[in-house]
């Protein structure tokens, strides 16, 4: 084991005061044997309980410096670890696409064929947006860091009726089961508060990515309870699954897993969608198997109802 050496140094001055004193008892020039009242020896004994102390105190300073220094040492390498990892996928997911373009445009100069040109600029146009995506979506997640929310009473049955409504007008007629279940009057779903269009896009981004990763099929099912003093938000889906190596990943910033590589998508919704929520004091959390199907639960924190006569009104409004 390594020694600490700057963990031992405060005990110097209690070690020579020990020393000091043995070497002076054993000249005679101080009887160390003496009686407790001998007013030498309470001053000898003052003096190194002082030291031990003074020495404890500094050991004590030493302590907690080291420990600061080591969370510091630790805390500075995860985040280049992290910020490795970041670039190395910034640098995968844009690779992609620029490859893609510089092919498509030395392939420009070289087809005279309309059809096949126009395909070409097509493509071309598809990796531009793509590339834009990211970057958009990594400038939301800075800027939703720093912001402040512009928080309001949130209903959240209308909300999530809206987004139920916008992802069953995008989706195929008969390719998924797309199911919405909330509950019955006069229970209902307390208020939260928050901000209504950051959390709508939280649900959106959850609801259209258990769409993107099942198959024709399927069945993808939004619903929603009161549990508490929180409201609880689950997105269940019978597709494909995800793995449990890359489960503790999903939350990071343009994470993409290989078995999903095929799949459209830039690996950021996920990380707004963590940041969005714990925004607003809540926690989410992932269950999944693979080709079993996955599910995501939400927990917010619930309006509190402070008396009967709001209940009551927040009650009516919600049926």
């Amino acid at each position: 084991m390594k020694i600490r050496w700057e963990w031992i140094a405060p005990f110097f001055p209690t070690l020579l005061a020990m020393i000091i004193v043995t070497v002076l008892d054993a000249v005679g020039i101080i009887d160390f044997s003496s009686s407790i009242h001998d007013p030498g020896t309470l001053i000898i004994l003052t003096g190194l309980i002082l030291t031990i102390i003074a020495s404890s105190i500094l050991l004590s300073q030493e302590a907690v410096r080291q420990m600061r220094v080591t969370s510091l040492r630790q805390a500075q390498q995860d985040y280049d670890g992290e910020r490795s990892r970041f670039l190395r996928r910034l640098d995968h997911e844009l690779k992609n696409p620029l490859t893609g373009i510089k092919l498509a445009v030395a392939n420009l100069v070289t087809i005279e064929d309309p059809e096949a040109r126009e395909t070409i600029r097509d493509n071309i146009h598809l990796q531009v947006m793509r590339m834009s995506r990211i970057v958009t979506d990594l400038r939301k997640i800075a800027d939703l860091s720093t912001q402040k929310l512009e928080e309001s009473a949130v209903n959240l049955e209308d909300l999530l009726g809206d987004v139920y409504a916008q992802v069953h007008e995008e989706t195929p007629a008969n390719e998924r089961d797309l199911q919405l279940n909330l509950p019955e009057p006069p229970q209902g779903l307390p208020n939260i508060m928050g901000d209504q269009d950051l959390l709508l896009v939280a649900i959106y981004n959850l609801l259209n990515n258990a769409l993107k990763y099942t198959r024709a099929g399927d069945t993808v099912a939004l619903r929603a309870y009161a549990q508490d003093e929180t409201v609880v938000i689950e997105v269940t889906d019978t597709g494909i699954g995800i793995s449990s190596a890359d489960l503790p990943y999903i939350w990071d910033e343009l994470y993409r897993s290989e078995r999903v590589r095929d799949i459209p998508g830039s690996g950021i919704g996920l990380a707004l969608v963590k940041l969005i929520i714990e925004r607003h004091g809540g926690e989410i959390e992932v269950q999944s198997q693979i080709d079993q199907g996955t599910t995501v639960r939400v927990c917010l924190p619930a309006m509190l109802v402070a008396d009967p006569v709001t209940r009551l009104v927040q009650s009516v409004s919600n049926s």
